[in-house]
């Protein structure tokens, strides 16, 4: 049979070894806020261009950023097109790439 006072030592070393526990470590400084990143667009490739089209024309369809010239990129392009006043050909040619790097870039 354990006596009273064996029993009152364990419950000190108990807590003891709790108060060890819980005590307040150093602080730690909070890791530095990351700077918000742009998404990167390289208007040199298909996905690219329907990256820029998605992020320029919210109220016209959405194109699978698969970098595949499909029917749907080709259908928004022309709108796209149409809308900003230059020749409707449904590709990313000059003109449509030099337009769509005025809007997003301002220049």
């Amino acid at each position: 049979m354990i006596s009273r006072s064996d029993l009152s030592a364990i419950f000190r070393r108990l807590a003891d070894e709790i108060e060890k526990d819980d005590a307040p470590s150093a602080p730690v400084a909070p890791p530095a806020p990351e700077a918000p990143s742009k998404p990167m667009i390289n208007l040199g490739t298909v996905k690219g261009i329907q990256q820029a089209l998605n992020a320029l024309t919210s109220n016209l369809p959405h194109i699978d950023e698969d970098g595949v010239h499909g029917p749907v990129t080709s259908y928004v392009t022309k709108l796209f097109q149409i809308s900003t006043g230059i020749p409707v050909t449904g590709e990313a040619d000059e003109a449509t790439v030099s337009t769509i790097h005025k809007l997003l870039f301002g220049r």
